[in-house]
């Protein structure tokens, strides 16, 4: 994870099949980032690929806070 006052980005280190250290050139792609918008929104944004294959999903989007919800580990009012 890597943290910025933008946000966060999350970077593939290394990766493992079966126990075993792939090389580099046969690792996923992963491209990931999470920001907060002006808005007050948390946005995110995933890429995930695979060598010579190519682009398997990507997803982006925002969360907004929820109002007037109770976190259900919260202790009721009253």
């Amino acid at each position: 994870v890597i943290v910025s006052p933008q946000g966060i980005d999350l970077r593939l280190e290394s990766g493992r099949v079966l126990g075993l250290t792939l090389p580099r050139f046969l690792w996923p792609r992963i491209a990931a980032s999470e920001r907060v918008d002006s808005a007050g929104r948390f946005r995110f944004d995933v890429s995930i690929g695979l060598p010579v294959l190519g682009r398997l999903v990507h997803y982006r989007g925002w969360l907004t806070p929820a109002d007037d919800v109770t976190s259900p580990a919260a202790p009721a009012a009253g």
